[in-house]
């Protein structure tokens, strides 16, 4: 007797066959997400370098937080080498394709000596700890947003990596080379020798720390709108972290705990205060310099490079002729 399939096992097979559209509107809306906390992500930082005069002595939360959010956007919709027929889960965490892409287009000699330290770093046993590595010693020589402009130009080779709804084949990806030049104003000076790069790729992001809850008050006799209107006042608590709540119940402590004299600390406060600006003001105009004076290096080091490879060519036609 022939098998056949009856109306319920032709809908579930058709239920387990709809995949591919599901994934592809999966993916539209995770490269949406991750846009978006990749922007507070660099957000974030910028502001805590305010507070460490714009030096990263330390991968701090928000800078782990960084890393983290820009790992999930490299393996949004990786597939790695399509080497087999099947992609295998290894493929797949191995990022270092990646890595070679961007060595085979760039003409940065400073390239090579990143992947060569990030491949003899003895602390670090994974392929995609290598990567991590990488992407650290690239942030702290300045070169981060350069090698991922780069990459996102590389359309055509990239769908062998990717599929084809992942973040770096969109258009919208040409936004993070842009948000990666805005961490150039901060100096990095990681120790990777002791840090730990080799943990589990489910590393999750933290959207909790950019969500705001949004909360309607009771509406009150005078209030003649509706709920949820435009004139409602509404309350949002900002969720960045419980470190807010821990300080606010710290100070509010220490204010019924000790008794301080308002008049003579006013005073000795404003005095610091604008000794404090007065020189966060100095420090402020001279990292500005820096950077400044960096970004013109880096473009001299770039007009350099072009008119070493057209003497070049120059040179070898004239061989010729």
């Amino acid at each position: 007797m022939p098998f056949s399939l009856n109306s319920e096992g032709r809908s579930l097979s058709s239920l387990f066959n709809s995949n591919e559209p599901n994934n592809s509107d999966n993916l539209i809306i995770e490269q949406q997400n991750l846009l978006c906390v990749f922007k507070l992500a660099v957000k974030d930082l910028l502001n805590l370098s305010l507070k460490h005069e714009r030096l990263m002595e330390k991968e701090y939360f928000p800078l782990k937080h960084f890393f983290i959010v820009f790992e999930h956007i490299l393996l949004h919709g990786y597939t790695g080498k399509k080497s087999f027929a099947i992609s295998s889960s290894s493929n797949r965490k191995d990022l270092w394709p990646i890595i070679d892409l961007i060595s085979r287009k760039s003409t940065d000699t400073h390239l090579s000596e990143i992947s060569t330290s990030s491949k003899e770093m003895t602390n670090v046993r994974t392929p995609l700890g290598r990567v991590r590595a990488w992407l650290r010693l690239a942030l702290m020589q300045k070169h981060l947003a350069d090698y991922f402009k780069i990459l996102v130009e590389q359309k055509e080779e990239l769908k062998e990596l990717y599929e084809k709804d992942a973040l770096l084949l969109s258009d919208q990806s040409i936004i993070i080379p842009g948000l990666l030049v805005g961490l150039n104003v901060l100096d990095f000076n990681l120790c990777l020798r002791e840090a730990t790069l080799d943990h589990p790729i489910e590393t999750p992001i933290h959207y909790s720390l950019y969500l705001r809850e949004r909360r309607l008050s009771s509406i009150s006799s005078s209030n003649s709108h509706p709920p949820g209107a435009i004139k409602d006042p509404i309350d949002e608590l900002d969720d960045f972290s419980m470190a807010s709540a821990i300080r606010t119940r710290r100070t509010s402590v220490k204010d019924n705990d000790t008794a301080i004299d308002t008049d003579t600390a006013s005073t000795e406060s404003s005095d610091e205060t604008k000794s404090d600006t007065a020189s966060d003001k100095r420090l402020s105009s001279i990292l500005d310099q820096k950077s400044y004076i960096e970004e013109i290096n880096r473009s001299l080091q770039k007009t350099l490079v072009s008119l070493q490879n057209k003497l070049q060519t120059l040179e070898q036609t004239n061989k010729t002729l």
